[in-house]
């Protein structure tokens, strides 16, 4: 992810397979928050193993869309579902 993109709570996101941890490459997350502003962002992650992490945008990759509340989330933006 570019670290101008905005990431909405519930996106999918795969960190990066050169991401400096190398037991978190690949692994698929959901977004549940985002903290800091313009400048810094992080991003707070859950995966499925119950883990949760924060990472900076560049770390992760959007993986598709996750459809909330008729609104869909993508890397080419926002589109109604």
């Amino acid at each position: 992810m570019r670290p101008q993109e905005k990431a909405p709570i519930g996106m999918k996101v795969r960190v990066r397979e050169d991401h400096r941890i190398s037991e978190l490459r690949g692994t698929v997350g959901k977004v549940v928050g985002s903290y800091g502003g313009e400048e810094f962002t992080v991003l707070d992650v859950h995966f499925p193993d119950g883990r949760y992490q924060l990472f900076w945008p560049g770390d992760l990759d959007d993986v598709g869309h996750l459809s909330l509340g008729g609104v869909a989330y993508s890397a080419g933006g926002v589109r109604a579902s």
